[in-house]
């Protein structure tokens, strides 16, 4: 998905939304899986158990070797991210 108003690509992964929905209501393209290394910036906005089950190694993998990792959803320990509310 590109967001116009910011200039980037932005993919959403949420192994529980409905992507017909997801598509529908918010225009937004769910992938199905999130790839490896291709992120500069990660953000944990839902607490799902899925996401509860990966470790701080696997979710910093997705990233490009100088990402940030956001954690709205407190997840993570705070020494483990870049920013969270």
């Amino acid at each position: 998905m590109y967001s116009k108003s910011y200039h980037c690509d932005v993919d959403v992964f949420d192994p529980k939304a409905d992507k017909r929905e997801a598509l529908e209501e918010y225009n937004i393209e769910l992938v199905d899986k999130p790839a490896i290394g291709k992120y500069e910036a990660i953000v944990f906005a839902v607490a799902h158990d899925e996401f509860k089950q990966l470790s701080v190694e696997q979710i910093k993998e997705l990233g490009k070797s100088n990402h940030v990792l956001y954690d709205v959803k407190c997840l993570l320990k705070a020494h483990d991210v870049d920013g969270r509310l």
